[in-house]
């Protein structure tokens, strides 16, 4: 039923909500996870237009997006992400 789900994560409280859920669901169709987080300071607004280096926030998105990443497929799910700049 559910072959791909995609999760927006904030980086943020609401996030530990949803995880634990979308992950059940994953599990019992067997569905592909896409993690996706928009990173929003300047440095990621301003990123392709001004040819910025990553900041420290971006940084950290990334990481945080790998953390949870890990931790679905510690689960045995298939999860990838995917770090916007907006």
């Amino acid at each position: 039923m559910y072959k791909k789900i995609l999760i927006t994560l904030e980086n943020g409280p609401a996030d530990a909500t949803i995880i634990p859920h979308v992950a059940e669901l994953a599990a019992h169709f067997g569905s592909e996870i896409l993690l996706l987080h928009v990173a929003d300071g300047f440095a990621a607004r301003c990123f392709d237009q001004l040819k910025l280096a990553e900041s420290e926030e971006i940084k950290e998105d990334r990481v945080y997006l790998e953390k949870v990443a890990e931790k679905l497929r510690a689960k045995k799910l298939s999860v990838s992400t995917l770090l916007a700049m907006g």
